[in-house]
């Protein structure tokens, strides 16, 4: 798999300076020049292709797969980049009550509702890319079986105009098991529609037949109509797309590319929202497939979550049958600017060969966009882990400033390599889970940051960070996207790795006398108030900070309350254990009421997600509240007396090892919880492997990073300012206007 990301990394990177090269010509030279600038990419096109085909002979199976699909994607682009040199005017210039006149009403009211969120005079949008996730149910007659399966699938879509052809590439994976899963493909474009699908191992990929229609259960073109819905001005008329009124509510749409041809018919709420669309392919002729979808019109369905009944079986000679798709649109939510439906279902009615049977509807695909109902994450970083790092008694104005402009530069920053890390080179598409995945880079940022406190000076802190962020987006990706492991509330991504991250920089920031003997390394009665302000904080919004990520709804349950739950538990379990620990010592200690109540937070967020009796979130909070209180009581001396490191905040005990525990625990549920819990476990049986690899990866890669970062913001000294000396750690006098050194 690592030549293949690395060359479609690459591939992307060209592609996208290529296009925004001729793009750029073609605006300063006109229209006159639209043809040369078509023939010069196909002309690159052709030439990728065959360095393409020379290494598919070197590498056989899923890479020559991942590279068709790469190449189709590459002509789609090229086709969307060759639309958008249509001079303005042509269709962008055009009001859209013009364009919309003529229109059967349902669809121009639809339009209309999808559209309302652009300003006037938007331009049309070019290409979609739509990234969709669910479950799938072969053809009971495939070589895999009738289960259900999830499925993770990305759609490129261009629509037509009014001169153009429509267009899309529809790439999917399904994993059928730890060691086994199914790539492939459905495209149109300019007419021609292929379809190809693998059966892969680590060894072998075979070709695979899922069972009539593909996997999507019709023809190309029938699965454009059913897609379009998520590109609004897929919809719009064209040369190759056609409206016909059938009633207040419903009316069939009809594309025609060369020879082939789709229609499908669309039913309509009264706020103008698509409730279904039912779509028919025929074996035979174009026009078998024409009187299938003929057949629909007259026996549509009343409701959208209704599935229409195929009409109209074979006759007994063998003639050719269609079978019908009726897709529903639910959820309607905006995004890229315009509204659509977040959540798609199918469901296929396949005919008797007998007379006067037909069979009963049959879900076979249910596809649920992610939904985020709050983003709270952000409130953790300058609240939360800003004032619970003001207990040093000299040092609070910069642990709360520096936060502030710390969590700042990371969020920025992570934005690019986080996009770039989930979606390949080239624009990003900014939404609300990259900026979650942005936050939680800062979140790992500041747990490094407390390893630091008071130790490096500002240039220097802002140059770890900047330095930390590629490094926690690869492991990130690696780890929760490739390996798909369990890590919702990032008690492996973000906590463990933080911890050590800063753990190692702090090795070569941790200059003699920096220990807890320093006399500013301390806290006062007040400073220590406004720290468990922060400790407040972190513990009301730990709960949505854990599920800020997963899906308030789904086909399979309620995930974000599953989060919300468990992470409620989990930190009332971790309250009662560092209390109960702190107080066998004699007397309450504020340092582990400030951290240790917070470690259940930090431990059940692998696994916050997963079904699993209430006990068992107990059992991870009390865990980490008596291992955070004993790292506090033990660990942390023998860092500093026998390894020479200080830990300021004491990070290792509040997010390290509660990390590590979170992270064995995930792979303790994964396995005990597995048939609860199947549909997340994207690599079935060996996902507590998985968990175990995903944890040894983060550790490994955390460690390196920050030494290696520590080596350069000492050693190098790109910031060109030294680190404070003995007197001046741990002390606002040293950076801030009008706060008095301390002799």
């Amino acid at each position: 798999m690592l030549p293949t990301s690395l060359l479609a990394g690459a591939e992307r990177l060209l592609l996208s300076l290529l296009l925004s090269f001729f793009g750029l010509i073609g605006r300063v030279l006109g229209r006159s020049y639209r043809r040369l600038l078509a023939a010069g990419l196909r002309l690159l096109h052709r030439a990728a292709a065959a360095l393409v085909a020379v290494l598919g002979l070197l590498v056989p199976g899923s890479f020559q797969l991942a590279h068709t699909i790469a190449g189709r994607v590459r002509e789609l682009l090229e086709h969307s980049a060759v639309l958008a040199l249509q001079a303005p005017g042509e269709e962008e210039g055009e009001p859209l009550a013009r364009r919309l006149a003529g229109l059967p009403y349902p669809v121009a009211a639809h339009l209309r509702y999808a559209l309302s969120p652009l300003p006037p005079g938007a331009p049309d949008v070019r290409l979609a890319m739509l990234k969709l996730a669910g479950h799938v149910r072969f053809s009971p007659g495939s070589a895999v079986g009738g289960e259900w399966r999830r499925v993770k699938a990305d759609c490129y879509l261009t629509p037509g105009g009014a001169s153009g052809s429509p267009g899309y590439v529809l790439s999917a994976a399904v994993q059928l098991g730890p060691l086994s899963w199914v790539r492939g493909f459905a495209s149109v474009l300019s007419g021609v529609g292929t379809s190809q699908w693998k059966l892969c191992s680590p060894f072998r990929a075979r070709d695979l037949d899922v069972g009539q229609g593909g996997l999507l259960g019709s023809s190309p073109l029938t699965t454009f109509l059913a897609v379009a819905p998520c590109c609004p001005t897929a919809l719009l008329p064209g040369r190759a797309l056609r409206w016909r009124a059938l009633g207040e509510q419903s009316a069939e749409v009809t594309v025609r590319e060369g020879d082939a041809e789709a229609s499908a018919l669309f039913q309509f709420d009264r706020a103008g929202r698509i409730v279904s669309a039912t779509v028919a392919s025929a074996a035979g002729s174009p026009a078998a497939a024409q009187r299938g979808a003929g057949s629909l019109a007259a026996g549509r369905s009343s409701s959208g979550n209704e599935a229409a009944s195929g009409g109209g079986g074979g006759d007994d000679t063998g003639g050719a049958a269609a079978s019908t798709v009726t897709w529903c649109y639910r959820q309607y939510q905006q995004r890229g600017g315009v509204l659509v439906p977040t959540e798609l279902e199918a469901c296929r009615s396949e005919p008797s060969w007998r007379l006067g049977s037909a069979a009963e509807p049959q879900s076979f695909l249910h596809l649920d966009l992610t939904e985020v109902t709050a983003w709270t994450s952000l409130e953790m970083l300058p609240t939360g882990f800003g004032f619970l790092m003001t207990f040093l008694k000299r040092y609070s104005y910069s642990a709360v400033s520096l936060n502030l402009v710390g969590s700042c530069l990371v969020i920025l920053e992570a934005i690019l390599a986080c996009g770039w890390a989930q979606q390949g080179w080239g624009p990003i598409a900014i939404d609300l889970p990259l900026l979650i995945d942005a936050a939680f880079a800062a979140g790992a940022g500041m747990i490094s940051f407390g390893a630091v406190l008071g130790k490096a000076s500002p240039s220097q802190l802002l140059w770890l960070l900047a330095l930390e962020v590629p490094v926690y987006a690869a492991n990130a990706q690696l780890v929760a996207g490739r390996w798909a492991a369990l890590d919702v509330g990032g008690s492996i991504t973000i906590h463990a790795f933080g911890a050590i991250y800063g753990l190692a920089a702090s090795a070569w920031l941790s200059p003699r006398g920096a220990g807890s003997g320093h006399p500013k390394n301390g806290a006062s009665y007040s400073s220590d108030m406004t720290a468990m302000l922060g400790t407040l904080a972190l513990f009301i919004y730990w709960p949505s900070f854990n599920g800020a990520l997963a899906g308030a709804s789904t086909a399979t349950g309620h995930p974000q309350a599953l989060c919300v739950l468990n992470t409620v538990i989990a930190l009332l379990g971790a309250v009662l254990a560092a209390f109960t620990a702190s107080a066998a010592c004699g007397k309450l200690d504020m340092v582990h009421i400030q951290n240790a109540t917070l470690a259940g937070g930090v431990a059940i967020g692998s696994s916050a997600n997963l079904a699993m009796p209430p006990a068992c979130a107990l059992a991870v909070g009390i865990a980490a509240g008596a291992f955070s209180t004993a790292g506090y009581l033990l660990l942390s001396p023998w860092l500093e007396g026998r390894c020479g490191l200080t830990d300021t905040c004491g990070v290792a005990n509040l997010h390290g090892m509660p990390g590590v525990l979170g992270g064995l625990a995930s792979a303790l549920f994964a396995w005990l919880f597995f048939s609860a819990n199947d549909a997340l476990m994207e690599r079935g049986a060996a996902q507590p492997l998985v968990q175990l690899a995903g944890l040894g990866a983060t550790l490994a890669a955390a460690a390196v990073g920050g030494l290696a970062a520590g080596w350069v913001v000492t050693k190098v000294n790109l910031s060109g300012q030294e680190g404070p000396k003995e007197d001046d750690l741990f002390d606002d006098a040293v950076f801030w206007h009008e706060v008095e050194k301390e002799e």
